[in-house]
């Protein structure tokens, strides 16, 4: 009966990373990056390689106690405020693929703002969020 014990162990350990593995294989399809100073934020979506898809559009907002005053976007993409100017719309000239990146410059009401987003593809459909 003793000499079972490690084996089980080592099989559920074995299991369980699996499992591990297996969820982050699927998770961050996009990385993001953001650096603030001040009002001002840099805002970095990466479509990572491996993927089969092209971020077509972004969508950004901030939580409610802050707004934008201002933005900037790299050539070949135009912004527009929604929503009474609490959300952004990005879209791109060429869709963003596997590999590439692209930045957006956000100045803010309030100094470090908590910036939520949204990637979608060219039908719509939400590619990861956060």
């Amino acid at each position: 009966m003793r000499s079972f014990l490690p084996i089980l162990c080592i099989l559920v350990f074995t299991i369980t990373v699996f499992g591990i593995n297996q969820q982050s294989a699927y998770a961050d399809v996009i990385t993001v990056k953001s650096s603030s100073l001040d009002n001002s934020s840099i805002l970095e979506l990466k479509n990572n390689r491996g993927n089969d898809f092209n971020i077509d559009s972004v969508r950004i907002w901030l939580s409610q106690d802050n707004s934008f005053k201002s933005f900037k976007t790299e050539n070949g993409w135009t912004g527009k405020f929604e929503v009474g100017g609490q959300v952004l719309v990005f879209s791109p000239q060429d869709s963003v693929k596997p590999g590439e990146s692209v930045k957006f410059g956000l100045k803010t009401s309030e100094k470090n703002p908590l910036i939520n987003w949204k990637a979608l593809d060219n039908n719509g459909n939400v590619l990861q969020t956060a």
